[in-house]
């Protein structure tokens, strides 16, 4: 299907995306593909406001709860398999929903998985994973592109590692592979708009405050006791998460739990919109204003 249609629901965490991605289900008779980096892993449910399978129940959906915690799932893979459900499945409309900016900009604008890389590149950082420690690993980085290693944080090892490859194999910086790559970046085959929400800061703090509140109400601290297993996994690492071992290990009380989440979710709000700033196809609207969103859509999916 050659008409097809895409719209990308974006804004940081707590903003309402979910319940827009279901309006304009409803609305359109649209799919739903979650483009969250946290929703996409099995048994994360309760503290990534995963929708459930009786909210997903009638949807067609992509990419929720399908990969185990302990294995990776990146950009690239993100990017591969948004593809090929576009490919391979028959809707006219598609809505894409999460706050990950990175996966968009993957599948909108190519992802360097698509870079070749040299074997020996690969096996020599490999190496290096397993002899040094990520202060040492990211030294490394730092001593090739000092340029890109202020871009990311050491425990980002997947992007250290990756960045490693990609000098080793190129003998160039990031900032010549990115612009090489940009020239040969294919296009996204599909037409698409992206609308983002935007939310003022109390009003946003309110809607984290009772979000929290309701995950504990069901069960967050009992989805992560059955977790533990997995804590050393990075999926277990991203906010919520992390805070709710430390309370379950004894090293912060409840109180103290509830403000870290609180205060941790208020600053991943405000990376996220700073990301999202930044691209310019970006078309905002506020919260209340999703019936504008959705008259705004229904031009978009008529247009010849």
């Amino acid at each position: 299907m050659k008409n097809k249609k895409i719209v990308f629901v974006v804004g940081p965490t707590a903003s309402g995306k979910s319940d827009l991605a279901f309006a304009l289900a409803d609305k359109f008779g649209s799919a739903i593909v979650n483009c969250d980096s946290l929703q996409v892993y099995k048994k994360l449910d309760i503290g990534t406001a995963k929708p459930t399978e009786k909210e997903l129940k009638g949807y067609d959906s992509y990419l929720f709860d399908c990969v185990n915690i302990d294995e990776d799932f990146t950009a690239g893979i993100f990017r591969r398999k948004a593809l090929e459900i576009l490919e391979t499945t028959d809707h006219k409309s598609y809505v894409f929903v999460g706050g990950s900016g990175f996966y968009i900009k993957a599948l909108l604008k190519g992802m360097f998985e698509e870079v070749p890389l040299k074997q020996e590149a690969q096996l020599q950082v490999q190496n290096l994973k397993e002899t040094l420690s990520k202060e040492e690993l990211f030294a490394k980085l730092q001593s090739l592109d000092p340029e890109y290693a202020t871009k990311i944080h050491q425990n980002d090892q997947y992007r250290v590692g990756r960045a490693l490859e990609l000098i080793l194999s190129l003998g160039k910086s990031m900032a010549q592979i990115q612009q090489e790559f940009a020239k040969t970046a294919t296009s996204f085959p599909y037409p698409y708009k992206v609308y983002g929400l935007q939310v003022d800061k109390p009003i946003l703090r309110t809607r984290v405050e009772e979000r929290l509140s309701k995950m504990l109400h069901n069960g967050f601290k009992e989805e992560v006791l059955n977790l533990l297993k997995y804590r050393e996994c990075k999926a277990l690492s991203s906010v919520g998460y992390k805070e709710m071992l430390s309370l379950i290990d004894g090293q912060i009380t409840e109180g103290e739990f509830k403000e870290e989440v609180i205060k941790n979710t208020l600053r991943l709000a405000k990376r996220q919109m700073t990301w999202f700033r930044g691209q310019d196809e970006v078309e905002w609207f506020t919260y209340e204003n999703l019936d504008l969103i959705v008259a705004q859509c229904q031009v978009f999916l008529n247009e010849a």
